[in-house]
């Protein structure tokens, strides 16, 4: 059975991708399909590592953390500069997903 953080980092690495994918297909935005990927990648291999066992567990757990919280500042910044709905709601995701990284036990 796969624990909850798998599944959680697993389906921020697939929401981040695609938006990534989805902001490049619709405005051609390089940023938007590199941000994605970038974040993508890292919530992919966090999900990876949860999925280990011992060490592997809470690097993972710290990698996920970490992504959350590049997510959140970077589209935090957005927000500041455009006060447009997409960089909201992915600052409040990475908000989000940094608590829950923050406070999970991974054993």
């Amino acid at each position: 059975m796969l624990h909850t953080t798998v599944i959680v980092a697993g389906t921020l690495a697939a929401v981040n991708t695609a938006g990534g994918l989805a902001g490049f297909l619709r405005k051609k935005s390089v940023g938007s399909l590199l941000g994605g990927l970038l974040i993508g990648i890292t919530y992919a291999y966090a999900a990876v590592l949860l999925a280990g066992r011992g060490e592997e567990v809470e690097h993972g757990r710290v990698i996920a953390l970490g992504g959350s919280g590049l997510l959140s500042l970077v589209m935090g910044i957005r927000y500041i500069k455009s006060f447009k709905p997409v960089p909201l709601v992915l600052m409040t995701v990475g908000i989000a997903a940094a608590t829950y990284f923050a406070v999970v036990e991974t054993a």
